[in-house]
């Protein structure tokens, strides 16, 4: 897969490609189509969305998602090819491209949103307020459609062999522990026999005298 995202964006986006792949394998193992995997994360988005906020934005996206789902299928029309010279064949790279760059924004919104939004309703349930909790639902509910959105066009890109990759976690893991690790000790050769030999030729020269 092309980069066009910087380094440091493209391989966060990459870890949550990963992620996503491997729910949407152990999916296609089942003979299943990934498009109807989308189809469960954006329907409900759509539904959430056009009930309560209507965000121009994500219902766009929505829409988007569900054309690409059910009508175009920009991805290619069967997932569950095996000859990767044919899959690359497929789909539309101007759809692909605008599904690679927006879709790592929305699903950083919609995680800190239902995050904050979950913080806010249990804190007002615990603490009785009743304002707070709304509030935290409310952006709870808000935050829903971007990740439910970003999931649909994670879901679509899967690539199994990310999976044969250590994980972004793992790398950083890696690094940081020979940083830390304690260096090696090399031991040091003392010239034993040399500084020995001195010795007796002193010893000789005062005995001699």
């Amino acid at each position: 897969m092309v980069s066009i995202l910087p380094k440091p964006i493209n391989e966060l986006d990459e870890e949550v490609l990963r992620q996503y792949s491997k729910l949407t394998k152990k999916w296609e193992d089942k003979g299943r189509s990934r498009y109807i995997l989308s189809n469960l994360f954006n329907v409900p988005s759509f539904v959430i969305n056009y009930s309560f906020f209507s965000n121009l934005f994500i219902s766009f996206l929505s829409g988007w998602n569900l054309s690409n789902d059910n009508i175009t299928k920009p991805y290619g029309k069967e997932f569950n090819i095996q000859e990767e010279s044919t899959r690359l064949e497929q789909g539309n790279p101007f759809i692909k491209t605008i599904d690679r760059i927006t879709r790592l924004p929305l699903f950083l919104t919609g995680i800190g949103l239902t995050c904050y939004g979950a913080y806010e309703a249990i804190s007002g349930f615990y603490n009785n307020d009743s304002q707070c909790t709304s509030d935290g639902l409310s952006h709870l509910l808000l935050g829903i459609p971007f990740v439910g959105v970003s999931s649909s066009q994670y879901i679509k890109d899967s690539d199994p062999k990310l999976l044969n990759r250590n994980s972004l976690f793992q790398i950083a893991y890696k690094g940081l522990k020979n940083k830390l690790s304690t260096p090696k000790v090399k031991p040091v050769t003392v010239p034993v026999e040399a500084r020995r030999e001195n010795y007796l030729h002193r010893l000789e020269d005062y005995l001699t005298q």
